[in-house]
């Protein structure tokens, strides 16, 4: 059985920016959740390309999805955001993919 997408959620839930000290989840920054007969991949925004703490969140997502039944493989998309534009919200500018260590 795959998991679902609000299964996937809170896990990421325990993904936590060091900086801010607050879930991946709650500052929005999973975008986007797929799966795919049990294949998950995130995206997660990163502030900019080449974030210093993109490893400290490869990490932490692969130990939040690990114990998630049916994930046998794991994948993150790292979004990096654009500068807002006035009146507008911010959007992906780039997307850097990659495996996420211990991903199977």
């Amino acid at each position: 059985m795959e998991a679902s997408r609000e299964e996937i959620l809170k896990a990421l839930e325990q993904v936590i920016d060091p900086e801010l000290k607050r879930s991946v989840v709650e500052l929005d920054m999973v975008r986007d959740v797929r799966i795919d007969g049990g294949d998950v991949t995130v995206g997660i925004a990163l502030t900019v390309a080449g974030c210093p703490l993109r490893s400290s969140f490869e990490e932490q997502v692969a130990k939040a999805l690990a114990p998630v039944d049916g994930v046998p493989k794991r994948a993150a998309r790292w979004l990096t955001r654009a500068p807002a534009k006035s009146n507008s919200p911010s959007s992906p500018s780039r997307v850097l993919r990659g495996q996420i260590p211990g991903s199977r």
